[in-house]
């Protein structure tokens, strides 16, 4: 009889701590009973150490379970408790796993423990994964869920979405995570351009596009052309350019991803793009008819593509043979720079502009009148940029910001005075006569001839002697120049024959030669 008491005491003993106790699948059993008692008020944690499992979970029984759940005895009682009913017990919780979080081979966390998420009927791969997204929000940002890749351990196959991770060997520890491998994602990559000369440009980043569009080589080949080398390739089409994934890389087709490649990941090892061009400026000898009917060569120095096409434009310029008669045979038309620096370099050939010296300043004297206005401008702002001009008379500026200016005597409407350009400091006004091609005519018109003509300096002496008996146009031109004294006269063009220089020392004129990029160099 006292057997079943006792039984009936355990049983009911039992029934209270598996009816209060549990906490919840993920907490593991709420108390236990045994050595030392428990009272309601009393931690149940205290004695969890001495259970032969370490991860359980526990809480105080509630005052309505009694004051003891238990009682001493002279020789204690062994510790009842109960084990897990949720899976792994001691190497951990189903609903938890440990994972790292992996860049090809490269780590980018310490292991780490992440949750089954809520409403997830099935704690699997594919809940690894959604768990995963949230722990490493920042690190996976721009990833998708069904993109990362689970494994378990190094060279382990890619897990089934649908496994189970309490099937799984690895996840249960710090020790032993389950591998979450995210793809590799490029946010730039370095780039440098190449010529045809050999010459390369400083290395560039392009940045990859927004998530939608794809980043490949063909994405690359474009920003390179439209934005980040844009000015070294104008005039050169996409389909010309050939990227190398580094020095012995092989040319890489456009579909090429750039997370693929070995090169461009920084500054020192960028991706090469190969362009039909010259980075650095290019000289090549041309040859033209003189007057004589004779050849001369000139020597024509080219930064760019741009400059080059500038050159023929109006014109053509031919590759010509030389025959074994001494006769000349065209074997073709240059068309772009390349062309020529080729065939500049074919033996017994050489370049023809097919335009005599003559017929090339014909050309640029008989243009209209807005052509003309468009010489006056550039050679008088030339001539404010030109450093001799400053370091003789100092900080000079435009009179009428370049334009022409005349002068008509007060109450006649006959031109008295017509300047080109004129430029002044304090002092001095810089009277700037240009000519496409100046002559010895033009020489006569800045300083007269004995008797019979008096030359423009002399004229502007005389409107700056007395500048309220004259007019100007614009009006405003004549108060800029009122209290100037002296009168320096400039003869600017582009073609100079060294007899014309000579010629305008004599008369003390300085003769400026625009470059073309709104700078002059004094001849």
């Amino acid at each position: 009889m006292a057997k079943v008491v006792s039984l009936v005491v355990f049983l009911a003993t039992l029934a209270t701590v598996c009816s209060t106790g549990f906490v919840g699948a993920t907490e593991g059993v709420a108390a236990f009973v045994g050595f030392p008692p428990l009272r309601a008020h009393e931690p149940a944690c205290s004695v969890t150490k001495q259970l032969p499992w370490a991860r359980v979970g526990c809480r105080v029984a509630p005052e309505a379970a009694g004051g003891f759940v238990g009682r001493r005895e002279a020789t204690p009682p062994p510790l009842l408790g109960m084990r897990g009913a949720w899976g792994w017990g001691a190497a951990g919780d189903s609903r938890t796993c440990w994972v790292q979080l992996r860049v090809g081979d490269e780590a980018l966390s310490s292991p780490s423990r992440i949750i089954c998420p809520s409403g997830c009927p099935v704690f699997d791969v594919d809940a690894v994964k959604e768990a995963a997204k949230s722990k490493f929000a920042e690190d996976l940002e721009g990833v998708s869920a069904a993109k990362l890749v689970v494994t378990e351990g190094e060279g382990g196959e890619a897990l089934r979405a649908g496994h189970a991770v309490a099937d799984l060997k690895c996840g249960k520890d710090e020790e032993h995570p389950l591998l979450l491998h995210a793809p590799k994602s490029v946010a730039s990559v370095w780039v440098q351009l190449v010529g045809l000369d050999g010459a390369r440009s400083d290395p560039a980043r392009v940045s990859a596009p927004s998530q939608r569009a794809v980043f490949d080589v063909d994405f690359v080949k474009k920003q390179v052309n439209k934005e980040v080398f844009s000015a070294d390739l104008k005039g050169v089409g996409q389909s010309k350019l050939h990227v190398f994934d580094g020095e012995e890389g092989e040319v890489l087709k456009a579909g090429t991803l750039v997370k693929e490649l070995r090169a461009g990941g920084d500054e020192a090892n960028p991706l090469l793009v190969k362009a039909p061009v010259f980075l650095e400026p290019v000289e090549i000898t041309v040859w033209s008819d003189k007057p004589d009917n004779g050849l001369e060569d000139s020597v024509e120095r080219f930064a760019s593509e741009k400059e080059f096409l500038g050159f023929v434009a109006g014109s053509k310029l031919k590759h010509k043979e030389i025959l074994e008669d001494g006769t000349f045979k065209t074997r073709s038309t240059i068309k772009s720079l390349p062309e020529a620096v080729n065939a500049s370099k074919v033996q017994d050939t050489f370049l023809y502009t097919g335009y005599t010296l003559d017929k090339r300043v014909q050309d640029l004297e008989n243009t209209d009148d807005n052509r003309a206005e468009w010489l006056e401008q550039q050679t008088t702002r030339a001539i404010v940029r030109d450093e001799s001009i400053r370091m003789e008379f100092g900080d000079v500026c435009l009179v009428n910001n370049g334009a022409s200016v005349e002068f008509r005597k007060a109450g006649r409407k006959d031109k008295f005075l017509e300047c080109d350009g004129l430029v002044k400091n304090t002092d001095t006004l810089i009277l700037n006569e240009a000519k496409a091609k100046p002559v010895k005519d033009h020489i006569d018109t800045l300083v007269g001839k004995a008797n019979k003509l008096v030359g423009k300096v002399d004229k502007l002496k005389m409107v700056l002697e007395e500048p309220d008996n004259y007019r100007s146009t614009p009006a405003d031109a004549i108060d800029e120049i009122k209290g100037l004294k002296n009168v320096v006269p400039v003869l600017s063009g582009y073609l100079f024959e060294q007899v014309i220089q000579q010629s305008a020392r004599e008369h003390s004129i300085r003769c400026m030669r625009p470059d073309g990029t709104g700078y002059s160099m004094s001849q």
